[in-house]
């Protein structure tokens, strides 16, 4: 009976765990009111096309160990915008180039994205680094993608054209508000993407989000 009464304890502290993550995480947003063109400090979200998902974390998916805190990051079919699903784009510390209207971010300049400042107790940052034996995404061992506690150069990214032979002459145009476009992390050179995997979580069943490159027969680059 005593043996009952703890699971039962337990039982209900797990669920009051998991209603309290669900009520933090799935506050709504106001996202920002766009220009035309994407700004620093932009609260926004980050929509993948093909899977009609946006992507999202969760702080309850520990995922790193005593030297980095890392935490899990998915695509959600729920494309409302939540305190886990909205975005501040900013600016790389270390960016050294110069820009005419350097309130907009532009095609190849590098930044973070960070979490909402009502989502978790300190900022969080998307985070990639070089696939390992040991170390890559949990269902399609790509490269794996999570947010991090730290600001540092596994968490810069940038914002390249679709189409491979545009990304030269529009480097330096300002980013256009929901125009198609490739966010590749700055370290590696790969692209975030999210795949065709489901990734099971408090959340329901979500995409996988890694970073990779979609390549064809012969090794080049996609569109």
């Amino acid at each position: 009976m005593a043996e009952y009464v703890e699971k039962k304890e337990n039982g209900e502290l797990a669920i009051l765990k998991i209603s309290s993550k669900l009520a933090g995480s799935l506050q709504p947003v106001e996202l920002s009111r766009a220009d035309g063109y994407v700004d620093f400090n932009d609260i926004m979200m980050v929509h993948n096309i093909g899977q009609n998902a946006s992507l999202a974390v969760d702080v309850g998916e520990f995922m790193g160990d005593e030297n980095q805190q890392l935490y899990s990051t998915t695509a959600s079919t729920d494309n409302s915008p939540y305190t886990r699903s909205a975005f501040r784009i900013v600016r790389y510390k270390n960016e050294t180039r110069e820009y005419r209207e350097p309130h907009y971010l532009h095609y190849g300049e590098q930044f973070h994205l960070v979490t909402h400042h009502e989502f978790h107790r300190v900022p969080l940052y998307l985070y990639s680094t070089l696939k390992t034996t040991g170390h890559s995404s949990k269902l399609a061992h790509e490269q794996l993608v999570a947010m991090s506690t730290k600001a540092d150069w596994s968490t810069v990214w940038q914002v390249l054209p679709v189409k491979p032979t545009e990304r030269r002459t529009r480097e330096g145009d300002p980013v256009p508000v929901n125009a198609p476009v490739i966010i590749s992390h700055c370290s590696t050179n790969m692209m975030l993407m999210a795949l065709n995997f489901k990734y099971a979580n408090v959340f329901g069943n979500e995409f996988e989000v890694a970073s990779g490159k979609k390549l064809d027969k012969h090794k080049a680059e996609l569109d």
